[in-house]
C-alpha cells in the first residue's frame, strides 16, 4: 500500500467512525432521555398472575394505544381504545370472546352505547346528539329498526316499524299535544289521532 492509499484510508476510517459515533448518539438519545426522566420505553407491557398467565395487556393495536384485560381462560373480556379518528371507545365480550357491549364516543363528542349479540349484530342502540337530545334503538335479528323512541326540543316521539322496517305506527308529543298515526305499506296515513281520521 502507498502512502497516499494509507493517508487516503486514515481519513475514511476516520471519518466513518466520526458519522458512526454521530449516529449512534442521536439513536440513544431518547433510551437516555427516558432514562434520565425516570420513564420506561415499550412497544407492550404485560401483567401476569401466579401462573404466568396474561391477565392484562397495553400495547399499540394498528397505530392506536389498547388496554386489554383477559379471564382465567386468556379471552379477551373488556378492551379501552381509541378509534380509527382517535374517538374513546370500550368494548366488552362475554366468555366466547363475542362483543356484547360497546361504549364510545363518536367524531362530534356525543357518546353512544351498542348492544350486540353473539352474531356480531347491534340489538339495540343508545346515544345522545351533539345537542344532547337522546335516541333509543331496538332492531330485529335481520338488523332492522323496528322500535325508535326519541326526545327533541319540545317533542317526545315513539315509532313502530313492520318486518320489513317500514314505519307503521307512531306515537308523539309535541309542545304537550299528543297525536297516534298509523301508515300503510307506502308511508301514506291511514289514520291518525286526536280526530280520528284519515
Amino acid at each position: 500500500m502507498s502512502r497516499r492509499q494509507f493517508a487516503l484510508t486514515l481519513v475514511a476510517v476516520s471519518f466513518f467512525g466520526l458519522v458512526g459515533g454521530f449516529l449512534g448518539a442521536r439513536f440513544q438519545e431518547p433510551q437516555a432521555r427516558a432514562e434520565s426522566a425516570g420513564l420506561v420505553l415499550a412497544s407492550e407491557l404485560r401483567l401476569v398472575d401466579d401462573n404466568g398467565r396474561t391477565r392484562a395487556l397495553l400495547s399499540i393495536l394498528r397505530g392506536k394505544p389498547r388496554f386489554i384485560m383477559l379471564d382465567d381462560n386468556g379471552e379477551f373480556r373488556m378492551e379501552f381504545g381509541l378509534g380509527a379518528a382517535g374517538e374513546p371507545q370500550m368494548w366488552m365480550r362475554d366468555r366466547d370472546g363475542h362483543i356484547r357491549t360497546r361504549v364510545f364516543l363518536n367524531e362530534t363528542g356525543g357518546p353512544g352505547i351498542r348492544f350486540l349479540d353473539t352474531d356480531g349484530k347491534v340489538r339495540s342502540a343508545f346515544g345522545l346528539s351533539q345537542a344532547g337530545s337522546p335516541t333509543l334503538i331496538m332492531r330485529d335479528a335481520a338488523g332492522r329498526d323496528r322500535v325508535a323512541l326519541w326526545q327533541e326540543e319540545g317533542e317526545l316521539g315513539l315509532s313502530l316499524a313492520d318486518s320489513g322496517g317500514l314505519p307503521r305506527a307512531s306515537l308523539a308529543l309535541k309542545q304537550d299535544r299528543p297525536s297516534l298515526a298509523f301508515y300503510d305499506t307506502a308511508g301514506k296515513p291511514v289514520w291518525y289521532a286526536p280526530d280520528g281520521s284519515k
